[in-house]
């Protein structure tokens, strides 16, 4: 009871109000059981035998039915706890980890020997880059740009060598590049020809994950020569 005590400033407003509504429940849950208990009690000896029950019995009886009524809310509501991990291996208060909400929950530790508690927070996980989608498509005669990519200035039509500059660059970004998506189009190289090859094969030697996509219409018309 102490270590939740000192524990409770360290959490955040979201999961305080959660467990006082939670207690709450319970407390009232348990006085309702109570109530019904005892009319229960009266109501089937009247019914039965047509005398009175004895104050203490009712009182008895109210008793037993209230703390079992409580008992039963507790265990539903705060079973598993309000996050991941907490005490009791993951069941009870779950002062740790993160909450069902999906947000960054304090993770409060006590030291025993000196007493202090501290209180630290769990960083996000790290985001990852979006996917950079290049387009193989087939060049004017005389050109080597094989390679299409979108841009804000509209596509950009580049060579195998301008391409691995550009991947480059991505790739010193944070969070740098980790996948690359090869798009083919009906009237483009075939996937077994030079310039898909050559491009497959050198993203896969940079230890890049590469996904081919295949629509089945032809390449867009691009503005560019």
């Amino acid at each position: 009871m102490t270590f939740i005590l000192s524990a409770l400033p360290g959490l955040g407003m979201e999961l305080s109000v959660d467990l006082l509504w939670k207690a709450l429940a319970v407390v009232g849950g348990a006085i309702l059981g109570a109530f019904v208990a005892g009319l229960f009690l009266q109501g089937t000896t009247r019914l039965t035998t047509g005398q009175k029950v004895p104050r203490w019995a009712v009182q008895a009886m109210r008793v037993l039915g209230g703390l079992t009524t409580g008992l039963v809310m507790g265990l539903v509501l705060f079973r598993g706890g309000t996050g991941s991990g907490g005490l009791g291996g993951g069941e009870g208060l779950g002062l740790g980890g993160t909450g069902a909400t999906g947000t960054t929950v304090p993770m409060v530790h006590k030291d025993e020997a000196t007493g202090k508690t501290t209180t630290r927070v769990e960083p996000p996980p790290p985001q990852k880059a979006q996917p950079l989608r290049v387009e193989v498509v087939r060049p004017t005669a005389g050109s080597e740009r094989w390679y299409r990519l979108a841009g804000e200035g509209g596509p950009r039509l580049l060579t195998l060598a301008e391409f691995k500059t550009l991947v480059g660059k991505e790739r010193q970004h944070k969070p740098p590049l980790e996948e690359v998506i090869v798009v083919l189009y009906n009237d483009s190289p075939d996937r077994s020809t030079g310039p898909v090859q050559d491009l497959t094969d050198w993203l896969e030697s940079q230890k890049l994950k590469v996904e081919l996509y295949l629509p089945r219409e032809p390449a867009p018309r691009s503005p560019n020569p």
